[in-house]
């Protein structure tokens, strides 16, 4: 798929090498398990690997990848794709697409042109082949077949996954069926590869905020090695940490929280931030009005503490960047990174001083409590509580960004959300599914008057329930403003209003709830979309295991070429359109 890597420029089409350079390597160079699918890049696993990783990625298109894990060329068994596809394809479709691609279904209403024969239709595998084969034979329809399999194009996400049995089975009949299967050769038709020397121009004022010097100019002059060279060398120190935290930062738009947007998080969660207030205090007295002293220290403290928790997760990224990290880590990293003020916190041990704000290691959160009937609290001039006793402290699980205090604030649940929000988000950035445009909406009300749990039962709801659900139910161990294990005893984060709607004026048991629940009996369980649960085994804590889901996801590449792809080249990648009906699909 391709992201609008051309440009215009003086009537001209311009490639321009620093995006091919970063974000071609960067929708590669993953995780080394990416490496079938996209052999030009063993060995670079890493962030910094991106810009070496692409030497044979060459603009007339010889040594462009190839989608999935097939290979171009009609290279595939020699079959005889009617047999074949009534054989291997065709029970697979029955089984995963008729759920929409049927007539009047949920596909056709959205625009889709593969629409298959129902069951009980004559002759139904003849006629299903022939809509296949007229689909596939059209220009680039192989690939696009293929990316709707692996639901890297696909309204209705993932069919089968690029190293599934069954993917291989679509793949063989799309081989058969065309002379070049799914090699992509025509990309960069009409494209012009700007000079090296712009090409270091634009990374040097990117990365480095500055200009190229003659001296480098006149290295990258010389070869594209040169080049990658010089780029690389570009990657690093204070300029381009800045690059990554604020490109970051674009995206998860976590410096909201020191500008207005809602950050309820409860911090007196961390009693070691609660020690440094406390002796603030002990040596400037209360908080009483007339004590200045005391509310300008304490306000300094807490301020620094809210500063750390918002940029904690752009200053994970940036060490996981700058470190030569697997990428993969900004989802999957069992750590997180600490200042002063977090250090203090989370009781990470590091040394490092209270009040450094700039000093960023690694470290981990041990410093959290939950709420019980042993803890006790100090009130301060009936303008501070602060925890006094507890019943232990604990080491929180991580994943990467997904569980710091600041992803969770900024999208931020409700009771009757339950984590939906946060499952969008993560399908967004992490998977690059618009979950809210991934299906048609009706508006038709006898079509919404459904009362009998509509998100679990109404097909006008579950088209997306089904896959943004159990992704909502990974984040249970989170609180509405991201605390964990949020309610009272420290087992699950479920409100009362659910687990005793007696106390609401509701009816004893009306719910569901059982004791010892830690997620809502009337939703999907905790999991991946297309029917994958989290294991039993991972008990409350299912975001760690979602995290290593998703960056397995063939999606997960793609998703961080568009999480970048703005930083890098200044504008969002272009969209593929929504009706493949338009007489200009192709061309568009």
């Amino acid at each position: 798929m391709s992201f609008g890597l051309a440009m215009k420029n003086n009537s001209k089409v311009t490639r321009q090498r620093l995006g091919w350079l970063f974000t071609l390597a960067l929708s590669t160079a993953i995780s080394a398990d990416k490496v079938t699918a996209y052999p030009w890049i063993e060995g670079n696993n890493t962030f910094n690997g991106l810009i070496t990783s692409v030497q044979s990625a060459k603009g007339d298109g010889s040594g462009t990848g190839k989608s999935g894990s097939g290979g171009g060329g009609n290279d595939g068994p020699s079959v005889d794709s009617a047999d074949y596809f009534a054989s291997e394809v065709h029970p697979l479709i029955k089984n995963r697409c008729f759920a929409c691609h049927l007539p009047e279904g949920l596909a056709e209403s959205g625009g889709a042109t593969l629409i298959f024969k129902p069951n009980g239709t004559a002759n139904q595998t003849a006629l299903n082949f022939d809509q296949i084969e007229a689909f596939i034979n059209q220009p680039g329809g192989g690939s696009r077949l293929l990316g709707k399999v692996s639901g890297t194009d696909h309204g209705g996400g993932l069919v089968y996954g690029t190293d599934s049995e069954e993917y291989d089975k679509f793949k063989t009949l799309v081989d058969s069926l065309t002379d070049t299967g799914t090699a992509i050769t025509s990309v960069w038709d009409g494209a012009e590869q700007e000079s090296r020397t712009e090409t270091l121009r634009r990374a040097s004022i990117l990365f480095a905020a500055r200009l190229p010097t003659e001296a480098e100019l006149n290295a990258a002059a010389r070869s594209d090695g040169e080049l990658r060279t010089r780029v690389k060398n570009l990657m690093q120190g204070e300029e381009f940490e800045r690059f990554i935290k604020t490109g970051a930062n674009d995206k998860l738009l976590v410096g909201g929280l020191r500008n207005g947007a809602p950050f309820d998080y409860d911090f007196v969660r961390f009693p070691g931030y609660g020690e440094e207030s406390r002796r603030i205090l002990s040596q400037y007295g209360d908080l009483s009005s007339g004590n200045q002293e005391a509310r300008d220290a304490e306000g300094d403290w807490n301020g620094r503490n809210r500063n750390s928790y918002w940029q904690e997760p752009l200053e994970l990224i940036s060490y996981i960047v700058t470190n030569d990290r697997p990428y993969t880590e900004v989802l999957t990293a069992d750590y997180t990174v600490v200042n002063g003020p977090l250090n203090q916190s989370y009781q990470s041990g590091n040394d490092i001083d209270l009040y450094d704000m700039n000093t960023w290691v690694k470290g981990r959160n041990k410093g959290t409590i939950v709420h019980d009937d042993q803890t006790e609290w100090e009130e301060f001039g009936n303008i501070i509580s602060l925890v006094s006793k507890h019943s232990g402290l604990i080491e929180m699980p991580h994943a990467g960004i997904l569980t710091t205090p600041a992803w969770l604030a900024r999208f931020p649940s409700t009771e009757t959300n339950r984590n939906r929000a946060r499952s969008r988000w993560t399908y967004m950035h992490f998977l690059g599914v618009d979950i809210e445009n991934s299906a048609p909406r009706t508006n038709d009300p006898d079509a919404l008057a459904d009362t009998n749990n509509p998100t679990m039962n109404n097909p006008n709801c579950t088209v997306c329930h089904e896959r943004l659900d159990p992704i909502a139910g990974s984040y249970q161990a989170f609180g509405n403003a991201g605390n964990y294990l949020d309610a009272w005893g420290g087992k699950d984060s479920l409100p009362d209003t659910y687990k005793y709607p007696e106390w609401f004026d509701g009816e004893p048991g009306s719910t569901g709830y059982v004791e010892g629940d830690t997620w809502y009996a009337d939703m999907r369980d905790p999991g991946m979309e297309g029917g994958t649960k989290a294991p039993s085994s991972e008990g409350i804590d299912t975001l760690p295991w979602l995290a290593k889901q998703i960056v397995n996801d063939p999606r997960f590449p793609i998703a961080t070429v568009k999480f970048w792809w703005p930083t890098v080249m200044g504008n969002e990648p272009l969209k593929a359109p929504n009706d493949e009906g338009d007489p200009d699909y192709e061309a568009l």
